[in-house]
């Protein structure tokens, strides 16, 4: 009977050890995967020259990033670029006011520096066009810090 509990363990492990080399094999060829094992970014990009490195992002800023916006409408999400860009949003309070948010993850470093957020706000006139307005200070910033350090927080690492 001690045999059947050491059986047991070997069914387990023999198919987690497989899953491990493939994951191995999968980072040496340039995939990068998140904590879901979800594969979030690939370093190989057909579209670029030969002689070209391809660009590869980081995954958990990445994923930091889509938790960051989660609440807002996505117009665009493309891990391979790194770029992310919401619809225009308006809160229920202001209907006219408007607002867009971009983000860019530039590196696979997980850097501060590594992302960069560009919003922009709009007011309706009265005539119905909409006009660019100054966005507060600092609220790209406050959310780059805020996408970082979910980030690392998140990050093995």
């Amino acid at each position: 009977m001690k045999f059947l509990p050491a059986v047991a363990i070997g069914l387990i492990a023999v198919p987690l050890l497989a899953g491990c080399s493939a994951l191995e094999n999968d980072l040496q060829k340039g995939f990068r995967y998140g904590s879901d094992s979800v594969r979030l970014t690939k370093k190989a990009d057909a579209k670029r020259d030969a002689g070209e490195l391809p660009k590869g992002i980081n995954a958990y800023l990445w994923r930091a990033s889509m938790d960051s916006i989660g609440f807002l409408p996505l117009e665009n999400a493309d891990p391979d670029s790194g770029k992310i860009t919401t619809q225009w949003y308006s809160q229920p309070a202001e209907p006219g006011l408007r607002s867009r948010v971009m983000i860019e993850i530039l590196d696979s470093d997980l850097r501060r520096d590594t992302v960069r957020v560009t919003m922009l706000r709009q007011l309706q006139s009265d005539d119905g066009e909409w006009r660019s307005v100054a966005v507060p200070s600092g609220a790209a910033q406050s959310l780059e810090d805020t996408i970082y350090t979910k980030a690392r927080d998140i990050s093995p690492y």
